[in-house]
């Protein structure tokens, strides 16, 4: 089975981490499995550098022109403590789990292989094939300080 791998999370962290105007803040923490174990999650809490963004208008196209040439899948407008902090959902097929009656086999892209244990899919019914996917989030914020508030891990 051949598998399309785009690797969004690769462009989406090139595009954060060379990006003049904006900061990541703290790291990212590790690929958490998602719904029904078949979703890996990463965020990353990003804000402007410079005196930060007032508007949600401005916040919203300041996020979209975060990644340039890929869209994001989701947008949520969300609120955090009083502040408007959108986040962009970038979602891709990473592999596909075949598990036949008598073995389960993990097939998952390389960038990926290094970071993951084949065990942390072995909990499925036999019998079927199914897709594993991963989410990468941005979780934009006013402001650096701002950010310094809401953000749960600091480097």
């Amino acid at each position: 089975m051949s598998v399309p791998f785009l690797n969004k999370n690769k462009k989406v962290v090139e595009a954060l981490e060379n990006s003049p105007y904006a900061r990541i803040m703290g790291r990212p923490g590790p690929y958490v499995p998602g719904f029904e174990r078949s979703y890996l999650t990463q965020i990353y809490h990003v804000a402007p550098v410079g005196p930060g963004i007032t508007t949600e208008e401005g916040l919203r196209e300041f996020a979209l022109s975060l990644v340039p040439g890929l869209e994001p899948d989701e947008i949520w407008n969300l609120n955090e403590d009083g502040h408007y902090t959108p986040r962009l959902d970038f979602d891709e097929i990473v592999g596909y789990e075949k598990d036949t009656k008598e073995k389960n086999k993990v097939i998952i892209d390389e960038y990926l292989r290094d970071k993951l244990h084949s065990s942390e899919f072995s909990q499925i019914e036999k019998g079927w094939t199914r897709q594993l996917r991963r989410r990468t989030m941005i979780r934009v914020y006013p402001s650096i300080e701002i950010a310094k508030k809401l953000v749960p891990t600091q480097i």
